[in-house]
Protein backbone atom coordinates (compact mmCIF):
# COMPACT_ATOMS: atom_id res chain seq x y z
CA UNK A 1 0.00 0.00 0.00
CA UNK A 2 2.91 2.35 0.75
CA UNK A 3 4.31 1.68 -2.71
CA UNK A 4 0.97 2.57 -4.33
CA UNK A 5 0.69 5.79 -2.30
CA UNK A 6 4.29 6.75 -3.07
CA UNK A 7 3.75 6.00 -6.75
CA UNK A 8 0.66 8.22 -6.86
CA UNK A 9 2.54 11.05 -5.15
CA UNK A 10 5.46 10.65 -7.58
CA UNK A 11 2.98 10.68 -10.45
CA UNK A 12 1.40 13.92 -9.21
CA UNK A 13 4.74 15.57 -8.32
CA UNK A 14 6.33 14.84 -11.72
CA UNK A 15 3.54 16.42 -13.79
CA UNK A 16 1.86 13.05 -14.30
CA UNK A 17 -1.55 14.61 -14.95
CA UNK A 18 -0.12 16.81 -17.72
CA UNK A 19 1.80 13.89 -19.24
CA UNK A 20 -1.36 11.73 -19.13
CA UNK A 21 -3.29 14.46 -20.95
CA UNK A 22 -0.52 14.66 -23.57
CA UNK A 23 -0.57 10.90 -24.08
CA UNK A 24 -4.36 10.99 -24.29
CA UNK A 25 -4.23 13.64 -27.01
CA UNK A 26 -1.75 11.68 -29.13
CA UNK A 27 -3.67 8.47 -28.43
CA UNK A 28 -6.85 10.00 -29.86
CA UNK A 29 -4.93 11.07 -32.97
CA UNK A 30 -3.40 7.62 -33.50
CA UNK A 31 -6.27 5.45 -32.21
CA UNK A 32 -7.96 4.91 -35.56
CA UNK A 33 -4.73 4.13 -37.49
CA UNK A 34 -3.52 1.80 -34.72
CA UNK A 35 -6.82 -0.10 -34.48
CA UNK A 36 -6.99 -0.33 -38.26
CA UNK A 37 -3.42 -1.62 -38.38
CA UNK A 38 -4.01 -4.27 -35.70
CA UNK A 39 -7.40 -5.26 -37.05
CA UNK A 40 -6.21 -5.60 -40.64
CA UNK A 41 -3.40 -7.95 -39.57
CA UNK A 42 -5.76 -9.88 -37.33
CA UNK A 43 -8.44 -10.22 -39.99
CA UNK A 44 -5.75 -11.47 -42.39
CA UNK A 45 -4.70 -14.14 -39.87
CA UNK A 46 -8.24 -15.44 -39.41
CA UNK A 47 -9.41 -14.89 -42.98
CA UNK A 48 -10.45 -18.55 -43.20
CA UNK A 49 -12.81 -18.20 -40.21
CA UNK A 50 -15.22 -15.49 -41.32
CA UNK A 51 -17.94 -16.81 -39.00
CA UNK A 52 -15.93 -15.48 -36.06
CA UNK A 53 -15.37 -11.93 -37.36
CA UNK A 54 -18.29 -10.35 -35.52
CA UNK A 55 -17.44 -12.15 -32.28
CA UNK A 56 -13.80 -11.01 -32.46
CA UNK A 57 -14.81 -7.40 -33.08
CA UNK A 58 -17.24 -7.51 -30.15
CA UNK A 59 -14.47 -8.79 -27.86
CA UNK A 60 -12.11 -6.00 -28.93
CA UNK A 61 -14.79 -3.45 -28.04
CA UNK A 62 -15.17 -4.93 -24.53
CA UNK A 63 -11.91 -3.28 -23.45
CA UNK A 64 -13.77 0.05 -23.57
CA UNK A 65 -16.91 1.04 -21.60
CA UNK A 66 -20.18 0.03 -23.33
CA UNK A 67 -21.12 3.60 -24.28
CA UNK A 68 -18.09 3.74 -26.62
CA UNK A 69 -18.85 0.42 -28.29
CA UNK A 70 -20.46 1.87 -31.41
CA UNK A 71 -17.58 4.34 -31.85
CA UNK A 72 -14.97 1.56 -31.75
CA UNK A 73 -17.03 -0.76 -33.96
CA UNK A 74 -17.38 1.96 -36.60
CA UNK A 75 -13.58 2.06 -36.83
CA UNK A 76 -12.99 -1.69 -37.01
CA UNK A 77 -15.99 -3.20 -38.79
CA UNK A 78 -15.30 -1.77 -42.28
CA UNK A 79 -12.19 -3.96 -42.41
CA UNK A 80 -14.38 -7.04 -42.34
CA UNK A 81 -16.03 -6.14 -45.61
CA UNK A 82 -13.42 -3.98 -47.33
CA UNK A 83 -9.79 -4.76 -48.09
CA UNK A 84 -7.15 -2.09 -47.55
CA UNK A 85 -4.06 -1.53 -49.67
CA UNK A 86 -0.51 -2.23 -48.55
CA UNK A 87 0.17 1.51 -48.74
CA UNK A 88 -2.66 2.19 -46.28
CA UNK A 89 -1.37 -0.56 -44.01
CA UNK A 90 2.12 1.00 -44.04
CA UNK A 91 0.61 4.42 -43.30
CA UNK A 92 -1.34 3.03 -40.33
CA UNK A 93 1.83 1.38 -39.02
CA UNK A 94 3.88 4.59 -39.33
CA UNK A 95 1.25 6.67 -37.54
CA UNK A 96 0.90 4.23 -34.66
CA UNK A 97 4.70 3.86 -34.44
CA UNK A 98 5.05 7.60 -33.87
CA UNK A 99 2.77 7.30 -30.86
CA UNK A 100 4.75 4.31 -29.59
CA UNK A 101 7.88 6.49 -29.79
CA UNK A 102 6.26 9.12 -27.53
CA UNK A 103 5.09 6.47 -25.05
CA UNK A 104 8.59 4.99 -24.94
CA UNK A 105 10.08 8.42 -24.12
CA UNK A 106 7.65 9.03 -21.25
CA UNK A 107 8.13 5.59 -19.71
CA UNK A 108 11.91 5.96 -19.73
CA UNK A 109 11.52 9.38 -18.13
CA UNK A 110 9.68 7.69 -15.25
CA UNK A 111 12.56 5.23 -14.90
CA UNK A 112 14.99 8.19 -15.02
CA UNK A 113 16.68 6.96 -18.20
CA UNK A 114 17.69 9.80 -20.51
CA UNK A 115 19.00 7.71 -23.39
CA UNK A 116 16.72 7.57 -26.41
CA UNK A 117 16.30 4.39 -28.40
CA UNK A 118 17.42 4.41 -32.04
CA UNK A 119 14.43 4.42 -34.34
CA UNK A 120 15.29 1.00 -35.80
CA UNK A 121 15.52 -0.55 -32.34
CA UNK A 122 12.15 0.97 -31.46
CA UNK A 123 10.69 -0.34 -34.72
CA UNK A 124 12.00 -3.81 -33.91
CA UNK A 125 10.43 -3.75 -30.43
CA UNK A 126 7.19 -2.42 -31.88
CA UNK A 127 6.97 -5.26 -34.39
CA UNK A 128 7.76 -7.82 -31.67
CA UNK A 129 4.91 -6.46 -29.54
CA UNK A 130 2.55 -6.57 -32.51
CA UNK A 131 3.60 -10.16 -33.24
CA UNK A 132 3.08 -11.19 -29.61
CA UNK A 133 -0.38 -9.60 -29.57
CA UNK A 134 -1.28 -11.41 -32.78
CA UNK A 135 -0.04 -14.77 -31.45
CA UNK A 136 -1.97 -14.30 -28.21
CA UNK A 137 -5.09 -13.35 -30.18
CA UNK A 138 -4.89 -16.40 -32.41
CA UNK A 139 -4.21 -18.56 -29.35
CA UNK A 140 -7.30 -17.08 -27.76
CA UNK A 141 -9.35 -18.00 -30.81
CA UNK A 142 -7.97 -21.53 -30.84
CA UNK A 143 -8.50 -21.96 -27.12
CA UNK A 144 -11.98 -20.51 -26.90
CA UNK A 145 -13.80 -21.00 -30.19
CA UNK A 146 -12.55 -24.47 -31.08
CA UNK A 147 -13.75 -26.10 -27.84
CA UNK A 148 -17.10 -24.33 -28.25
CA UNK A 149 -17.80 -26.18 -31.49
CA UNK A 150 -17.15 -29.50 -29.73
CA UNK A 151 -18.93 -28.65 -26.50
CA UNK A 152 -22.07 -27.46 -28.24
CA UNK A 153 -22.63 -30.93 -29.65
CA UNK A 154 -22.63 -32.61 -26.25
CA UNK A 155 -23.59 -29.90 -23.75
CA UNK A 156 -27.24 -30.17 -22.82
CA UNK A 157 -27.56 -27.23 -20.43
CA UNK A 158 -26.99 -24.43 -22.92
CA UNK A 159 -28.26 -21.70 -20.58
CA UNK A 160 -25.64 -22.27 -17.89
CA UNK A 161 -22.90 -22.59 -20.47
CA UNK A 162 -24.01 -19.35 -22.11
CA UNK A 163 -23.95 -17.48 -18.80
CA UNK A 164 -20.47 -18.81 -18.03
CA UNK A 165 -19.20 -17.91 -21.50
CA UNK A 166 -20.68 -14.41 -21.32
CA UNK A 167 -19.06 -13.84 -17.91
CA UNK A 168 -15.72 -15.06 -19.24
CA UNK A 169 -15.94 -12.84 -22.31
CA UNK A 170 -17.26 -9.76 -20.52
CA UNK A 171 -14.99 -9.69 -17.46
CA UNK A 172 -12.07 -12.12 -17.72
CA UNK A 173 -10.95 -11.51 -21.32
CA UNK A 174 -10.79 -7.68 -21.06
CA UNK A 175 -8.88 -7.97 -17.75
CA UNK A 176 -6.39 -10.47 -19.18
CA UNK A 177 -5.96 -8.40 -22.35
CA UNK A 178 -5.10 -5.27 -20.37
CA UNK A 179 -2.90 -7.26 -18.00
CA UNK A 180 -0.83 -8.92 -20.74
CA UNK A 181 -0.39 -5.79 -22.87
CA UNK A 182 0.62 -3.62 -19.89
CA UNK A 183 2.96 -6.36 -18.63
CA UNK A 184 4.75 -6.43 -21.99
CA UNK A 185 5.03 -2.64 -22.03
CA UNK A 186 6.39 -2.47 -18.48
CA UNK A 187 8.94 -5.16 -19.31
CA UNK A 188 10.09 -4.01 -22.73
CA UNK A 189 9.85 -0.21 -22.84
CA UNK A 190 12.27 0.73 -20.01
CA UNK A 191 15.88 0.74 -21.21
CA UNK A 192 16.91 -1.08 -18.05
CA UNK A 193 16.25 -4.60 -16.84
CA UNK A 194 12.91 -4.93 -15.06
CA UNK A 195 12.20 -7.91 -12.83
CA UNK A 196 9.22 -9.97 -13.92
CA UNK A 197 7.55 -9.98 -10.49
CA UNK A 198 7.65 -6.18 -10.33
CA UNK A 199 6.20 -5.84 -13.83
CA UNK A 200 3.49 -8.37 -12.88
CA UNK A 201 2.50 -6.26 -9.87
CA UNK A 202 2.36 -3.08 -11.92
CA UNK A 203 0.35 -4.77 -14.68
CA UNK A 204 -2.06 -6.32 -12.17
CA UNK A 205 -2.61 -2.90 -10.56
CA UNK A 206 -3.29 -1.31 -13.95
CA UNK A 207 -5.69 -4.00 -15.19
CA UNK A 208 -7.59 -4.28 -11.89
CA UNK A 209 -7.94 -0.55 -11.27
CA UNK A 210 -8.95 0.10 -14.87
CA UNK A 211 -11.67 -2.56 -14.72
CA UNK A 212 -12.99 -1.04 -11.48
CA UNK A 213 -12.84 2.44 -13.00
CA UNK A 214 -14.70 1.16 -16.05
CA UNK A 215 -17.62 0.01 -13.89
CA UNK A 216 -17.60 3.28 -11.90
CA UNK A 217 -17.36 5.28 -15.10
CA UNK A 218 -20.42 3.52 -16.50
CA UNK A 219 -22.38 4.39 -13.34
CA UNK A 220 -21.14 7.98 -13.50
CA UNK A 221 -22.08 8.52 -17.14
CA UNK A 222 -25.44 6.74 -16.94
CA UNK A 223 -26.67 7.86 -13.51
CA UNK A 224 -24.82 10.99 -12.42
CA UNK A 225 -23.23 12.84 -15.32
CA UNK A 226 -25.06 15.58 -17.23
CA UNK A 227 -22.61 15.60 -20.12
CA UNK A 228 -25.41 15.05 -22.63
CA UNK A 229 -27.15 18.22 -21.39
CA UNK A 230 -23.99 20.35 -21.41
CA UNK A 231 -22.39 19.10 -24.64
CA UNK A 232 -25.42 17.80 -26.54
CA UNK A 233 -24.57 15.36 -29.33
CA UNK A 234 -20.84 15.71 -28.59
CA UNK A 235 -21.14 14.23 -25.10
CA UNK A 236 -19.93 10.80 -26.28
CA UNK A 237 -16.62 12.25 -27.46
CA UNK A 238 -16.16 14.18 -24.22
CA UNK A 239 -16.85 11.05 -22.18
CA UNK A 240 -14.39 9.11 -24.34
CA UNK A 241 -11.69 11.74 -23.72
CA UNK A 242 -12.27 11.50 -19.97
CA UNK A 243 -12.00 7.71 -20.13
CA UNK A 244 -8.76 7.75 -22.14
CA UNK A 245 -7.31 10.29 -19.69
CA UNK A 246 -8.19 8.02 -16.74
CA UNK A 247 -6.64 5.08 -18.59
CA UNK A 248 -3.28 6.82 -19.01
CA UNK A 249 -3.26 8.17 -15.47
CA UNK A 250 -3.66 4.58 -14.26
CA UNK A 251 -1.04 3.26 -16.69
CA UNK A 252 1.54 5.84 -15.61
CA UNK A 253 0.88 5.17 -11.92
CA UNK A 254 1.43 1.48 -12.69
CA UNK A 255 4.77 2.41 -14.30
CA UNK A 256 5.74 4.34 -11.16
CA UNK A 257 4.83 1.27 -9.08
CA UNK A 258 7.19 -0.87 -11.17
CA UNK A 259 9.93 1.78 -10.89
CA UNK A 260 9.55 2.12 -7.10
CA UNK A 261 9.56 -1.66 -6.65
CA UNK A 262 12.78 -1.82 -8.67
CA UNK A 263 14.38 0.85 -6.47
CA UNK A 264 13.20 -0.93 -3.32
CA UNK A 265 14.90 -4.14 -4.46
CA UNK A 266 18.17 -2.28 -5.02
CA UNK A 267 18.28 -0.99 -1.45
Amino acid sequence: MKIILKSFLDFAKNNGFIIASSLSFYFILSLAPFLLFLSSIFIFLISSYTQYYDVVVQKIALIFPPMFKSMILNIIQPLIYEKISYFSLALYAATSLSYFYILDAYINKIFKINRRRPIFELLFIYMILIAIVMVLSVAYLAGVFAPIEVVRKYLMNVFKFGVLYDFFGTYIIPFLSLFIVSLLLYLILPRSKVKLRNALKGAFFFALVLEVLKRLFIIYVVSISRLNIIYGTFWGYIAFLIWVYALFCTFLIGAYIVHNLENKNLK
